[in-house]
Parts: structure tokens; sequence; C-alpha cells
């Protein structure tokens, strides 16, 4: 294997932390995009077989998920946002239609309705957690609802029961949460389909990459007629392929899933048992079994940015949530209550499981020190 090629793939897919490298060992950032010495091998495998288009981690990777979701039929996308797009295209959706999800969220679900042409409708999150106000959607359910969009933000997870009374067609996004469970239910067989993405900085952190998922047959079957090809077959489908390499890079992070969900609710007690007694600091958990902690976040009662820049001075590199919800971005006039908060007062800390205790306290002090 040409030793070039190989430094070439790794500046790819991590060159902005080579570049700044002497500066990540001093800062403390929210995710931190590693590659094994065992990626590399599979790198320099797959070039010299030929395999990084197409090739036997695919399926693997379908294997692992239907595993991990307790889901018959699956398939792989090459984003997140193409995952969810397919989702409501194996609905039926339409410029005739609505489409239910919480403003307090990133666009890129949004653009997924909106590729479509269904019109969104944005409803409010809880104000005791991040998680969709279930009586606040189950009010804006109409008879053109095409689906509901339930993320588990921030890796919330909550029961569905109550929404799944009124037969509209539920979405789960499991892009914070993938391979939790709740009551003895896996998540994404909880509603019609299930999706997810492996993008950068995800819960699992693949560089790229989606999947949509259901025990659903009639589903599965319009799905695989959007994503596959087929000779004389003229329908419009989609290229949304993911490629081999990446699903190997996917496989090898899910091989430590639980271990890591283990980690990621250990830094969330500390931070609980640390960061309750400090002023001016609201934490919306209980404890850490309340969520999957994709990242902690809690509420601050000053100036949000002016606190961000401050952390930063400290080298703590927090996550800034959703500063604009979807509803205000594009113009839309709802009343949010909780939504609004949220956005002006909500900021993340990281729970990467390769976080060191030193990081935490560091992190914990920084706060006491900038509040």
């Amino acid at each position: 294997m040409d030793e070039y090629v190989l430094i070439i793939l790794y500046f790819f897919y991590n060159s902005d932390f080579l570049v700044l490298d002497t500066i990540k060992k001093k800062k403390i950032y929210q995710y931190d995009t590693t590659y094994t010495p065992s990626n590399i091998d599979i790198f320099s495998t797959l070039f010299s077989d030929g395999a990084i288009a197409n090739g036997v981690y695919q399926e693997l990777l379908c294997e692992k998920i239907r595993k991990l979701t307790d889901c018959k039929y699956v398939f792989l996308t090459n984003s997140g946002t193409a995952a969810l797009h397919i989702a409501l295209l194996s609905l039926d959706t339409s410029s005739n239609d609505q489409v239910i999800l919480p403003s307090y969220l990133c666009q890129d679900v949004l653009n997924s309705i909106l590729y479509t042409g269904a019109k969104p409708v944005f409803v409010d999150i809880n104000s005791n957690n991040y998680s969709l106000d279930i009586s606040h959607t189950i009010s804006k359910i109409s008879s053109i609802t095409k689906a509901i969009i339930v993320p588990y933000l921030y890796g919330d997870i909550f029961s569905l029961d109550e929404l799944k009374k009124y037969g509209i067609p539920i979405i789960e996004d499991l892009a914070h949460c993938f391979g939790g469970s709740i009551n003895g239910q896996k998540l994404g067989s909880i509603g019609d389909i299930g999706m997810t993405s492996f993008g950068r900085g995800k819960f699992v952190d693949g560089g790229s990459g989606g999947a949509v998922f259901t025990n659903n047959s009639k589903i599965a079957e319009k799905i695989k007629i959007l994503l596959t090809p087929t000779p004389n077959n003229y329908k419009i489908h989609f290229n949304y392929n993911l490629p081999n390499i990446i699903a190997a890079i996917i496989c090898e992070k899910l091989s430590f899933i639980d271990r890591d969900i283990s980690k990621r609710k250990k830094i969330a007690q500390k931070y609980i048992d640390k960061i309750s007694q400090i002023d001016k600091v609201h934490i919306r958990y209980k404890s850490n079994q309340d969520s999957f902690f994709y990242r902690f976040f809690l509420d601050v009662d000053i100036d949000k940015k002016k606190f961000i820049e401050n952390m930063e001075d400290e080298d703590v590199v927090c996550g800034v949530g959703i500063n604009h919800p979807l509803h205000t971005a594009y113009g839309y006039d709802y009343d949010l209550p909780n939504t609004k908060i949220a956005s002006k007062k909500s900021i993340g800390l990281p729970t990467r499981p390769n976080l060191t205790d030193e990081e935490i306290e560091s992190i914990i002090k920084a706060i006491k020190d900038v509040l």
C-alpha cells in the first residue's frame, strides 16, 4: 500500500485537528474525531482490494444496525439528512401535507421536510428537558398531518405511547442516542420509521453517513425503490449511497457503543454532582438515567454569548445549542416559550468518551471562574 495515499486519507478526515494539533492539546473540545491504527489498517486493505465504494462492510453495518435497533429492514445513506428525506418520501409526503417537528432543532431536519414540499409545523419543547412537548404536539395534529419527527435531542429519551395513540406515522431521529433503549424497547423500533446520522461529531461519529430503518415491509419496499436503481425502472431514485470505507469506520465505532454510552453517563453524573450547587446554573437532568448524554446541556443565568466566550478564554469550547429556533429563522409566527428560553440560555459541555478526569475538573473550574 502506498504510504502517501494513507497520509492523504488521514489528512482528509482529520485535517483541522492536525493543523491545530498544538491548540487541540490545550483546548477542551466538544468532540474529538480520532482514527486508530486499526482504522488505518482497514483503509489500507480496502484500497488494496479496490473496495472503497462497495464491499463487505456495508452489509456488516446493516447487520449491526439491525441488532441495535431491532429493525428488520435497514438502508444506508450518505447522511442523516438523506435518511430523513427518504423516510418522508417513503410515506408519500408531498406539498399537500404537514410534518410536525420541534423548533428547537438543527436546520438539516427542516431541510428534509422542505425537500418534499410539505409544510413544517413547529412545536415547543418541555420546560424541564429538551424533548418535544407531547401535549403541544398532539394539539397540532390535523387531517393533513403526514408524520411527526421525534428527535431524542442531546440524548434525552421519553415514551412515545401517547403519540402513538393518534395513528400518525412517527419518525424517530436517533442521531443523538443511537443504540439506546427505553422500557426494554430499542429506540428506532418504537415508531414507524427510525433514522440516524453518523456525521462528524454525532453520537456515533463516522465522519459522514446515515441510515434509515423500519419493521414495516411496505415502507421498506418504497425505500428500496427510492434508493436502488434497477434496469427499465425510470421512477425517481436518489444516489444516497454510503461508501464501504465509511461503513468500515462506523462498524468499528459501533463495536464500542455500550462502553461509550456508559462513559458518557459517568461523565454526566460527575457534572450533576459538581455543578448543581453552582449559582446561576440550572441543570435539567435529575440523574444520569434521564439521558444518553450526547452533550451535557445546562442553562446559565448570564448572557449566553458572553459565557461561551469567557469559557473559551479558559480553554473550554462549549456547545452553543440552537441559537436561532427554526420558526424564527424562517419567519414563522409561533409562540414557543420554552424554546425561546433554551435558545437564550442553554449551553453544552462535552461528554465524549475520551474526556479525561483532568479535563472534567478543568471544565468545572472554568464554570466557577466565569460565573
